[in-house]
């Protein structure tokens, strides 16, 4: 029997506690061997950015195997990034989104979404730009975010 657990993992900073080892534990997975394979496939990205990772488990409770695929960072986490305009920014200082998306809390460029929506691309070649473009755009209005039609 196998299965898929979805988590968003810190590049790097992956540790043990929730939810990581409860998510695994219930597969039969052994959460420490995961998170010593996520962090030396990700020691080469920005310690802390939030990465999608899908950990594909198969077999049973002590016989448990598992396999991951690392993603990109989220597209909220992308978007805030943009509109710090600084790679130097902690996550604690980032913009928060809107809690109304009527509340605008800052603009980026059609350019800026599409370099997003590349970016999401490299890991979800079977979706087309357009859609990956139209999603980011979408998620961006959600959070408040303007987006400029001039550059």
């Amino acid at each position: 029997m196998s299965s898929l657990v979805k988590l968003i993992v810190p590049a790097g900073k992956a540790v043990i506690a929730p939810p990581i080892g409860p998510a695994l534990g219930q597969k039969g997975i052994r959460a420490t061997e995961f998170v010593k394979q996520f962090n030396e496939r990700t020691v080469n990205y920005i310690e802390n950015i939030p990465l999608q990772c899908t950990i594909s488990c198969s077999g049973g409770r002590g016989r448990a195997t598992f396999d991951f695929l690392v993603g990109p960072p989220t597209t909220a986490y992308m978007l805030k990034r943009a509109l710090s305009n600084s790679d130097e920014v902690s996550m604690d200082k980032l913009p928060q989104g809107s809690a109304s998306p009527s509340k605008i809390i800052g603009q980026l460029s059609c350019k800026q979404i599409y370099e997003i929506a590349l970016v999401k691309h490299e890991f979800q070649r079977d979706i087309p730009m357009k859609s990956l473009f139209k999603c980011v755009k979408n998620s961006a209005r959600a959070m408040g975010i303007s987006i400029s039609v001039t550059d």
